[in-house]
């Protein structure tokens, strides 16, 4: 597994805070506001991952028997898409509903 580091810093030209990401080939430095926006979308793609997972893998089992032809496989490619795209317009009504509360 390919390391990377995380840690916090304090700006030299506005003293804000800051937070330094190091991959093994690159480094990006980012507002703290930029990083709770990065760790926000990280973590719902990360819950989307698994609902995606949960969702091809029960599809595959329960409605296409396990049966992984590539008629069956374009089919929850398809499924999958609808789904993110149905999850995507839920979370956007959802903060779009928030913003009036």
């Amino acid at each position: 597994m390919k390391e990377i580091l995380v840690t916090s810093l304090v700006s030299n030209k506005n003293q804000l805070p800051r937070i330094d990401i190091t991959f093994p080939s690159n480094r990006i430095q980012l507002s703290a506001e930029e990083a709770l926006n990065f760790t926000k979308q990280l973590l719902e793609c990360i819950e989307g991952s698994y609902a995606d997972s949960f969702l091809y893998n029960w599809l595959l089992n329960k409605i296409f028997n396990d049966q992984k032809t590539e008629q069956n496989l374009n089919i929850l490619v398809q499924m999958l898409q609808d789904f993110r795209e149905f999850r995507e317009k839920l979370k956007i009504d959802f903060d779009s509903y928030q913003k009036r509360e």
